[in-house]
């Protein structure tokens, strides 16, 4: 999961956007970057490393000024933390940052390398750059349409033209965008947060609910899905290292002015995986397995190649564990922390990582 943020208007960007990231930057903090457009030419700033470090960088190049620009903070899980990793990406006239996972970037990517495009970092973003610029005859809608009809998988871009200065065109299929315009310009953003310093307040309620996401954990999104009473059903897409893209339901309760969880327990949804089986992974490696979550004595071990099928996940202490069955029987594990640098670290052998 990503942090994204664009504007365009008429106040300097570069500012807007690091201030942004600063606030989205519980949605990754391992690398981030800003692209700028003065109406003339694209600079792009990127670093591994917190925003913070970001705007240093930022603060130190010179002739860094625009009224139009965009801002991503990522959280590596497909390619390592470097600065060629960084977005935003480039390809000829597109300049593009992405939140989410393309589940078919490596076949685009082949059949864009026929057509001379050849990838110099490990992402699927530049990927997706690649392609919308393949199919970019000047007309920045259709190409996007092209493309979205090609991508599969989950995203949301923001996406500027070399020869359309001034503009900033978005397109999301699941991953979140949010969009604000006031007098001093346009915004959009992953994340409402991004947007509150310039929004007079216009989103100050669902703040306190983005403020309950925060508080579970570093990667998680989530919106309102039902309001009754005092009882507030949230869902959250928790992006795992071990399961992919998690949806799941939680309930809270309003109490002394604060969002209280009902239970540590989410009722499970669905799983966004590469062969778009929705419950069924099978076990890559030896798992130990618990008979509760936060337990650390190990029941038994679930074997290699052992078809589970999730159940319901728990975040406990900010940390996730996943119940599943296998052959009749119920366990937790523990999802995975760090993402795995290797295939032989997968815990099933459906999940692809991306981003």
């Amino acid at each position: 999961m990503c942090g994204i943020i664009g504007f365009t208007g008429n106040l300097q960007a570069p500012g807007i956007l690091v201030d942004g990231l600063q606030q989205l930057e519980y949605r990754g903090y391992d690398s981030a970057g800003i692209a700028v457009n003065n109406g003339s030419e694209t600079k792009i700033v990127k670093t591994t490393g917190k925003v913070a470090t970001l705007r240093e960088k930022v603060e130190a190049t010179a002739d860094l000024a625009g009224t139009c620009g965009i801002g991503h903070t990522r959280w590596a899980t497909h390619g390592g933390v470097t600065e060629v990793n960084a977005h935003p990406h480039v390809s000829g006239n597109v300049t593009l940052i992405h939140n989410g996972i393309i589940e078919n970037y490596k076949e685009l990517a082949a059949s864009l390398k026929a057509k001379g495009f050849t990838a110099i970092s490990e992402t699927d973003t530049e990927v997706a750059a690649m392609l919308i610029d393949s199919l970019y005859d000047g007309d920045p809608f259709a190409a996007l349409k092209e493309a979205d009809q090609m991508l599969e998988g989950a995203y949301g871009f923001c996406v500027m033209f070399k020869d359309h200065p001034g503009e900033i065109y978005c397109m999301r299929n699941a991953s979140p965008l949010v969009a604000s315009h006031t007098e001093d310009g346009s915004f959009i953003a992953s994340d409402m947060v991004a947007l509150l310093k310039y929004t007079n307040g216009k989103f100050r309620k669902a703040l306190d609910f983005t403020e309950i996401m925060a508080g579970y954990g570093n990667h998680r999104i989530g919106e309102v899905t039902n309001l009754n009473g005092n009882k507030i059903v949230i869902t959250e897409s928790i992006v795992s290292y071990s399961l992919g893209i998690n949806t799941i339901n939680f309930t809270y309760k309003y109490v002394n002015g604060k969002f209280v969880p009902t239970s540590r327990y989410g009722s499970y949804k669905e799983i966004y995986s590469a062969d778009g089986s929705s419950r069924y992974f099978t076990v890559n490696n030896d798992l130990p397995a618990y008979a509760r979550p936060g337990a650390t004595a190990v029941n038994t071990t679930l074997k290699t190649g052992s078809l589970t099928k999730i159940i319901k996940c728990a975040l406990i202490n900010g940390k996730m564990y996943i119940q599943l069955e296998c052959d009749g029987e119920i366990y937790w594990i523990k999802a995975l922390e760090n993402p795995p640098i290797s295939d032989s670290e997968r815990q099933f052998m459906e999940v692809r990582y991306a981003g």
